[in-house]
């Protein structure tokens, strides 16, 4: 966890992990993680029971604070705070925002007797001794603690939403269209690196990958491991082929300024294989580089990709 998050925690009791930190803070149970996906995102999670108005009375008395990059939204479970950040250097700034934020949540929460770490948020029912539990919540990544059957009222709905998933259809078809889109547009990306600047850029097979991702689902393919594979492939020898390409025509016009009369554009590409060595081996810098970039392309996304992929069994 960043020291500009356990800075702003010292007073309190948490535990902290890599990534997260769980505990209390005035009698209100506290989440933190940082994404790792394209950004360095702060998400807090405050746990509470309150009515739907005094939840909107605390997000405007939050965003009246009036800090730059900090998004509130009511999740269900209380109130979640994301403070925004493409780099990830944070510093004491950070943590006097940290600090100012969980202040004016503690007292409005006060204020408005809001229910804390006894009370489900769900349901505003207090816990006893054995009849709630600490989950993690799919697709938040916070820990909370619910009563045992709002919990496995979870888990029915999870079970549930996985049996309609598994028996969709596949439509993997519709889904490779999706992926073309995305690798044409990546396509188009390369070309005006390579023409207008000169260069070889890693944004085109990166930009080619998530968009491959969203067009996927959006033209209705199921995302599922056939997703992954194909967008890496189809990316691949997209990019690959368009370098081929680009090879051989430059190999047309260095041919000609040899004054070797080729009859097709592979002869004139295999002529200057075999017997320009400047050719040869920009030829070879350029596909490994250009291969090299739709690998980055592929690690850049495989988390949100694998991410997209996988289905949540149950809450703990």
């Amino acid at each position: 966890m960043h020291k500009a998050i356990m800075r702003a925690l010292e007073p309190y009791s948490f535990e902290f992990q890599l990534r997260e930190a769980y505990g209390f803070i005035d009698g209100f149970e506290v989440n933190y993680y940082m994404e790792v996906y394209y950004t360095n995102n702060i998400h807090c999670q405050f746990s509470f029971y309150t009515t739907r108005e005094k939840k909107l009375e605390l997000l405007n008395n939050l965003r009246k604070l009036g800090l730059n990059k900090v998004e509130y939204k009511d999740n269900g479970y209380g109130i979640e705070y994301i403070i925004k950040s493409m780099s990830g250097l944070f510093n004491q700034k950070t943590t006097d925002t940290i600090m100012q934020i969980n202040e004016t949540i503690v007292d409005s929460l006060k204020e408005m007797h809001a229910l804390g770490k006894d009370y489900s948020p769900l349901s505003g029912i207090e816990f006893d001794v054995d009849n709630g539990r600490i989950v993690k919540i799919p697709y938040l990544n916070f820990n909370i603690k619910l009563l045992n059957e709002e919990a496995e009222k979870m888990n029915e709905s999870i079970k549930s939403a996985n049996e309609e998933f598994k028996a969709a259809p596949n439509n993997y078809g519709k889904g490779f269209l999706g992926v073309l889109l995305a690798t044409i547009i990546g396509l188009v990306m390369m070309a005006i690196f390579t023409f207008g600047l000169g260069i070889i850029s890693a944004w085109a097979p990166i930009v080619a990958t998530l968009l491959g991702s969203y067009f996927y689902k959006k033209f209705g393919g199921k995302p599922t491991w056939v997703m992954i594979v194909m967008i890496v492939v189809v990316n691949l020898v997209a990019m690959m082929g368009f370098m081929f390409v680009l090879y051989e025509f430059a190999a047309v016009a260095v041919a000609e300024e040899a004054n070797y009369p080729w009859q097709s554009m592979t002869d004139a590409f295999k002529y200057c294989m075999n017997n320009i060595d400047e050719f040869k081996s920009l030829f070879a810098r350029d596909m490994l580089i250009t291969g090299l970039f739709c690998l980055i392309g592929f690690a850049v996304n495989i988390y949100g990709l694998i991410k997209s992929v996988k289905r949540v069994k149950n809450v703990n």
